[in-house]
């Protein structure tokens, strides 16, 4: 159990890093459920570091259910439904990872007790995540369509683009906080 946990966390840091793509995780219903659970389970830890509870998992529901009809919408226009098992398992375990990551940067911006120069460098860091996950979004659509790298950034950005709008206008009152 603990060499596949090792395996399988290995897997997704590869395509974090951008050495590996979905293709390379097995096509499994109970990896993918694990998968998605965890991604919810942290987005909505991030979410609650500044949002009470039931704004956090609405969002974070409103942000899985996104993922999930945008990714199966691209996936069907390229005739690819056949990859979606292991696309949406790929960006649910790259968010879980990119995420774990993320958590320390997003407390402690919410903690605002540093001095100026450590929010400086929290904010550098946050944005070197946000291009991170860009790059990775792209990695795992370009692998998933088969297209260039650019088509797959301008995909990635644009959905988050999308998800950012869908959020701020169904949670005013959570964008406005």
């Amino acid at each position: 159990m603990l060499t596949a946990l090792s395996t399988i966390s290995k897997a997704f840091l590869n395509i974090c890093l951008l050495k590996k793509g979905p293709q390379d995780l097995p096509k499994s219903s109970v990896l993918l459920f694990l998968c998605l659970f965890m991604y919810t389970l942290i987005d909505v830890l991030l979410t609650v570091q500044s949002r009470p509870f039931e704004h956090a998992l609405m969002v974070s529901l409103v942000d899985v259910g996104f993922l999930l009809l945008v990714t199966s919408l691209i996936l069907k226009q390229h005739q690819k439904l056949d990859r979606w098992h292991q696309t949406m398992t790929a960006l649910f375990g790259t968010g879980v990872i990119l995420g774990i990551f993320i958590f320390p940067l997003v407390f402690g911006g919410v903690q605002n007790q540093y001095e100026a120069w450590l929010q400086q460098i929290i904010v550098v860091l946050f944005l070197i995540m946000v291009i991170w996950n860009v790059a990775v979004l792209a990695h795992i659509v370009r692998h998933a369509i088969s297209t260039s790298m650019g088509v797959g950034i301008m995909i990635a950005i644009l959905y988050i683009w999308m998800s950012s709008l869908l959020i701020t206008m169904l949670f005013p009152e959570i964008s406005s906080q």
